[in-house]
């Protein structure tokens, strides 16, 4: 009787060897292309970290050039503004009197010009 199992149960056990090491291969097929796509992710990200690395120094460079300007453009505000303390700090009052004249003729101009410049066209 042993005999007779015997044979029924290796053919159960060499079927489920069989589905097993399908399975087995189905697995490792489907992590191989799990890692495959897995790499393919990687690979783009790496190209995007470098494009982003190289707009973040190009940025830096402009940033860079920028407070250089306004640098430059800070020191020129200040020396006006120490030449126009200077100015009301010397008591001088006619420099103020042209000053306030030019602004006024200014306007006064620009006023005219655009006063003018509606009228013809409402006229056309």
């Amino acid at each position: 009787m042993s005999r007779s199992r015997n044979p029924g149960s290796n053919l159960f056990s060499s079927a489920e060897t069989r589905v097993a090491e399908s399975n087995r291969r189905l697995v490792e097929e489907q992590n191989n292309q799990k890692t495959g796509a897995l790499a393919d992710s990687i690979e783009q990200l790496k190209f995007l970290s470098i494009d982003i690395n190289n707009e973040v120094v190009d940025q830096n460079k402009m940033l860079g050039s920028m407070d250089g300007q306004m640098g430059s453009a800070t020191a020129m505000l200040n020396d006006t503004l120490e030449k126009l303390g200077l100015m009301l700090n010397t008591g001088e009052s006619k420099h103020m009197i042209y000053l306030i004249i030019f602004v006024v003729v200014s306007f006064v101009i620009l006023y005219s010009y655009f006063f003018k410049f509606t009228s013809d066209t409402d006229a056309e």
